[in-house]
């Protein structure tokens, strides 16, 4: 018995220490961030404790805001730091990091080109912190609502060559926001409804509908609802909504409905409603789909299943069946001619 309960202790030990060996593995497994990137709040940041941005600022204001970048590894790394606007991305949410979205018309200061930074690649040695500055240039006139921008910091990735293959590295990036304003000022929201088309997204055939933000504001947890009809008829073809959406000021947002199906060539209706703070906007549009757009999509749409085109068959078909009945006719008549010349033979014979 004794015996018994030593094993049965002795395996207990042996499972705990294995376990907690797995776990190290796993964690030290994990991939840790080779840089950090964090603020230095200025004397004109609104909130000290925020993790971004957020500035009063006059008119032709000029300050350096400052980033603190940390090397985490042993070894050198090197950042890219880039500012851009920000801009709404398909999903609903902001982006701080690129300019592959689209900024409405509407948009007076396009904040990442009032920011500057003092050096764009950046070289850290092993565990090294470096401030670095971006140069704030604000807007000769005092503006309403908010700008909004970001600074991203990029690790820019090495490659090590080898005889046998070439392995990438990780690469990890951060970004912060900006946002600026001359004062406090209360701003109205505003949605409009741009340009309604036929697209593509993830090599699906979409619906795609430009929502513009046209204030310089955020909206936040705004709801889209939309749907499409035959123009003048009331059965809904296809529908989507999205929400928690939130807008970047004065960006415009790509809304995707997508269809599942083959495009068909026709005179459709979008029917779109936006609801954010308390109030609704309604939208109806109407689009057309062109025979040449609906086979462009279709064919390059990657869920569905090609459709056989049988026209060259049907085509070859009648050709052949023409052909054949020339012939048949041709026969016809060359034996018509022989008879009739045969029967002239013989009456000659017999006169």
């Amino acid at each position: 018995m004794r015996t018994t309960i030593k094993r049965l202790v002795i395996g207990l030990l042996f499972g705990l220490i294995a376990l907690f060996a797995h776990a190290q593995a796993t964690q030290a497994a994990q991939p840790v961030a080779d840089f950090a990137m964090t603020i230095i709040p200025p004397d004109n940041q609104a909130d000290k404790q925020l993790s971004y941005f957020d500035l009063v600022v006059q008119p032709k204001q000029q300050q350096d805001l400052q980033i603190k970048l940390v090397n985490h590894k042993d070894k050198p790394i090197k950042v890219r730091v880039q500012t851009n606007t920000a801009t709404t991305n398909v999903n609903g949410v902001v982006n701080y990091s690129d300019n592959v979205n689209q900024s409405d018309k509407t948009l007076k200061y396009p904040l990442g080109k009032h920011l500057k930074p003092a050096k764009k690649n950046i070289t850290l040695t092993a565990h090294e912190q470096k401030v670095v500055n971006i140069r704030l240039s604000a807007p000769d006139k005092a503006f309403k609502g908010q700008l909004v921008g970001g600074i991203s910091a990029t690790e820019v990735p090495t490659t090590a060559k080898t005889t046998q293959q070439i392995s990438v590295r990780n690469k990890f990036a951060y970004a912060v926001a900006v946002v600026a304003r001359s004062n406090d000022q209360s701003v109205t929201p505003e949605f409009k409804l741009g340009a309604v088309k036929t697209g593509q997204h993830m090599g699906t055939n979409q619906i795609i509908a430009n929502i513009r933000n046209v204030q310089p504001k955020f909206q936040n947890q705004t709801s889209l609802n939309a749907f499409v009809t035959k123009r003048n008829q009331k059965t809904k073809l296809y529908q989507t909504e999205k929400k928690q959406v939130q807008f970047a000021p004065n960006s415009v947002m790509q809304f995707y409905l997508p269809l599942n199906d083959r495009f068909k060539p026709g005179r459709y209706t979008l029917d779109l409603t936006v609801r954010s703070e308390g109030r609704t906007w309604h939208f109806t549009r109407h689009f057309t789909i062109s025979r040449q757009a609906a086979a462009k999509w279709n064919q390059q749409d990657v869920s569905l299943t090609p459709e056989t085109d049988y026209w060259p068959y049907i085509l070859a078909g009648l050709t052949l069946i023409l052909l054949i009945l020339a012939y048949v006719y041709w026969r016809y008549r060359k034996k018509q001619k022989e008879n009739q010349a045969l029967k002239d033979e013989i009456d000659r014979l017999k006169s």
